[in-house]
This record gives C-alpha cells, structure tokens and sequence, in this order.
C-alpha cells in the first residue's frame, strides 16, 4: 500500500465508552464498511486499498470548538481535538509516540541530503506563522491555510505574504501550539536507578551528568528566600560528598533539618549489578564514626524498611531507605502534636502507616535490631528503627541529631523548636527592619516576641524564657552603628528518653 493510493480508502480508529473498534471509509466506488464482521471491516477477500497514516490536527479554517475560525489571542498550530470537542483527542499520545531506536539516524541521513522524509516517511505535521490567513467573513478570525504564503491566488494568500509578519503580531496573532516529542529526559534508560550511589560515585560535575543533576538540584534550593522547607533529604543516596552538601546546606540556612542516608547496610541489587548486599549494622557504625560529622541540622536512621506501596494501587511490597521512614514519622509527630514534640517513641514514633489510612504501609525492617544494637547504633548518634513483633509495631526508637557534643541541641526535638522560634521572631524582626531605634520601637518587638514564647510555652515547647532589650543590650554605639540586639533566653522542654523505676519491698506492717 502507498500513500497515493489512499482516495481509495481510509482507515480510522473509533473510539466508545464500551469498546474500541476499526472500519473502512470507501470513496465513491467502495461503500462504506462496518467492522463487526469476522472478517476485518467486512471487506471483500480481494480487495486492495491503502492506509492514511494519523497526523496531527491543526488549526485550519472552521476548526475552533464553535465550527469557526479562531480569534488573535488563540493558540494556532497543533489543535488535536475532534470536531467541536474542547479536550484534546485520545490519539494523540499515540502519534506523538517516541520513534524507534534507528530513527534518528534514518531521519539524519535523508533529511541531511534531501531535506524531506524518504518515500517511506512523512511529517506529522508542518505548521508556520507565514499561512495564517484571515477568515474572508470575519477579518478578525483566523486559520492555519498550508501553503498559502507561496500562493499564486490572491484569494488564498496569507496575511504574511502580502503585508509581512509583522502586520500579523500587530493584529495579536503572535502565538502557536507544539508537541515536543521523539526524545527522552536525559537519563540512561539502562539504568534502573540513574541517580543511584554507583552512578555517583568517583565522579565529578564534569564527568557525569548524574553526578552534575544531583548537584543542581541542591543549588536550586539554596536560596532561603527563594524556597521555604522544613526538611530535606536525597533518599538512598549515602555518597559521602552528596549527603555532606546536603548537611552543608541545612547548616548553612539554619530553617531546617537534614535527613541523610549512610553507607552499610542493605544496598539494592541495582546498586551491584543486580546483587542485593545485605550490610550490617557493624558497617553502618563504622562508616558514621569515620565520618567526624559534627551537624545538629542533620539527623540520620537504621535500617531500611519494607514498604507496601497502597497509593499506587498494587499493594507492591519494596525496600526504602531508613530516611522515607523518618520523614514519615517527623510528619505524623508534627501532625498529633507540636513539631517540638519528640518524633520518636509508641505516641509518635509508629510508623505503621504513614500518610494516614490509605497510604504507604510498613510492613517491616530489614535488619531486626535487639536492645543492644538499639543501644549502640543510639550512642552513635544513629536513630534506630525498631521492630517490636509482639507489639505488632515499627517504631522509630530515637530522635538524636548528628552533633557531637552534649547539649539540648543534639536533640531533633529541640533543634526544631530553635528553627521554629527563629523563623517567627525573623517574621517579627522584619515588621520593624528600618523603623526608628527608639523605645517605642524597642516595645512594638517586645510585645509580638512575647506572645510568640508565652505561645510557645503555653504548648509545651519550653519551659521558661526570659526576653532583654533595653539600654544594657542595644547600646548608644550600637544605636549609632544602626543595630538593634536582643537577648531571648529560653529553657526548652525536654524529652522522657529514659525512664529510672525502683521497686522497694517493705516488710508486712509498714505504712506507705
């Protein structure tokens, strides 16, 4: 069949509610031809016809959704609906349907030396601003006429052809819809997990454009002012370099916590070439202590978890990284209680369900901590996720942040608190940037910053708080180098994270 045969006969795809089936429109010498015969379309056993390949609709005379033609502020060019429909048809995804493998060099070697598809090739469509013509009724209307800027009829020719392009933008008609198609996002189809740890690993921004997205990922992100987030994270990613960045850039914003993975426990069979590594929890604290973190915006979890998928309807049963289950449980803490609530423990820390009755399911851990593994990972500033099979429960079992150094904040509890404060008296802060350092200004801050700690202290954040700005924090020099300082002192609330009983036995005849 070729295509100049196809007056002979057209075949088209209809598509019900019920089902979907073919039939062949005939010409003048073929009647039409249904397509519920055991026979394809009832055709004749000899017969012989052609098929006209599906393009792409455009925006030509009376094509607009009102049977007419279309306004100046119109989208022109691709219009794939069917007849006066205003939803783009179903066939469309089929048409715009990545090419074959070879294609691209098919393309290039004929279109290089002839500059048109091979007889067996035609475009999909061809659309250009040049053969907008103006509706003969309605001046103010317009429609894609192909050809119509070399043609020799006066009537035919289109608006550019006889006053230029420019006259066409002077009438509003300066936009065109078009598909992008045929070619792929970038990432290596061969990879299961393009961004995976293997990926990244020994590589450079130059080297892998994996290695590169991921970075500019985390560029885009920088900027406080520009994007507002709690949390961050690169789930399963542990590459030391990827996750220090992440660390880096919490600590630096100082409005967030990062939530990082680290190398040595279970590893994904794309991971090692199709091998799942089982790790340890040896490895896991090895790889910590070697690291010297010391960063009390960032906080990290062991082991990973068995997911049941419910959002995507399957009920798929997968691995995640340790730092899916910690999200999830920081954001069920935040929502039963306060977000300096510590997001650990039976209250909080249970991460049965997450995202509430209808989403994802953890069904287990992989690795089943006893109390001593729990104990150790703790003291590694690790948090662990525990499974307690006669309790039917998966608990986070810790909330500690990656700083060192003893204090409140090396508590994720207290650390969000801080972040929080921060931001709200920030908010406060810049209500007077640029005012008067008087007193009456110096009140206005007091009084917001106050309702905002007796707030916070009313909701259990902290126990006591003591607010100083007078003549003894914002001195004379101060005043005259434009500073206005103010000491907030704050006790925050701590967390039960262990819990000292002891039995007493008295003889008979003592009174308590």
């Amino acid at each position: 069949m070729t295509r100049t045969d196809r007056r002979l006969a057209q075949l088209l795809l209809v598509h019900t509610d019920d089902f979907a089936h073919s039939f062949v429109k005939g010409n003048n010498v073929l009647a039409c031809m249904g397509g519920d015969a055991e026979q394809f379309a009832a055709l004749p056993p000899s017969y012989t016809g052609s098929v006209t390949f599906p393009a792409l609709r455009l925006t030509v005379a009376n094509a607009n959704s009102n049977g007419k033609h279309f306004a100046p502020t119109d989208l022109q060019g691709v219009r794939h609906h069917k007849g006066t429909s205003l939803r783009r048809d179903d066939s469309y995804t089929d048409i715009c349907r990545v090419l074959p493998s070879n294609a691209s060099n098919t393309l290039t070697h004929h279109l290089g030396e002839t500059a048109s598809p091979p007889d067996a090739l035609e475009y999909s469509f061809i659309f250009s601003m040049d053969d907008i013509m103006s509706g003969s009724s309605n001046a103010n209307s317009y429609y894609f006429n192909s050809a119509s800027y070399s043609s020799a009829d006066t009537a035919q020719k289109s608006i550019s052809s006889e006053l230029g392009l420019s006259k066409l933008f002077e009438k509003k008609v300066r936009q065109f819809r078009a598909p992008l198609f045929g070619g792929h996002n970038g990432l290596d189809l061969t990879e299961v997990e393009p961004f995976s740890n293997k990926n990244l690993a020994d590589k450079t921004r130059l080297t892998s454009y994996a290695y590169n997205s991921v970075f500019k990922a985390i560029e885009t992100v920088e900027d406080a002012e520009s994007v507002k987030y709690d949390l961050i994270s690169i789930p399963g990613i542990t590459q030391a370099d990827v996750t220090d960045e992440v660390m880096g850039l919490a600590s630096k914003r100082q409005d967030c916590l990062a939530i990082v993975d680290i190398p040595g426990g279970y590893k994904p069979g794309y991971e090692n070439n199709g091998t799942v590594t089982t790790g340890d929890l040896n490895g896991t604290i090895t790889n910590l202590e070697g690291r010297l973190i010391n960063n009390s915006y960032a906080a990290c979890y062991y082991p990973w978890v068995r997911l049941r998928d419910r959002v995507g309807g399957q009920n798929d049963v997968l691995f995640a990284p340790p730092s899916v289950a910690a999200i999830g449980a920081l954001g069920k803490s935040q929502g039963m209680s306060e977000l300096w609530f510590a997001p650990a423990g039976f209250n909080r820390g249970g991460i049965n369900e997450l995202g509430g009755p209808t989403g994802p399911i953890i069904t287990g851990t992989w690795e089943h901590l006893t109390k001593a593994d729990r104990d150790r990972l703790y003291q590694t500033n690790i948090n662990p996720i525990a499974r307690f099979p006669s309790l039917n429960q998966i608990v986070i079992f810790g909330q500690k942040t990656l700083q060192q150094k003893a204090s409140a904040l090396d508590r994720i509890n207290v650390r969000r608190l801080l972040i929080y404060l921060k931001h709200r008296i920030g908010l406060v802060s810049n209500t007077i940037l640029f005012d008067q350092n008087v007193r009456t200004t110096w009140n206005r801050f007091k009084f917001q910053a106050d309702a905002i700690l007796s707030d916070t202290r009313a909701r259990l954040g902290i126990t006591e708080y003591k607010l100083v700005l007078d003549e003894k924090t914002t001195t004379a020099d101060l005043i005259d180098r434009n500073i206005l300082y103010a000491k907030i002192y704050i006790k925050p609330a701590r967390s039960i994270e262990f819990i000292a009983v002891d039995f007493i036995i008295s003889r008979t005849g003592v009174e308590f």
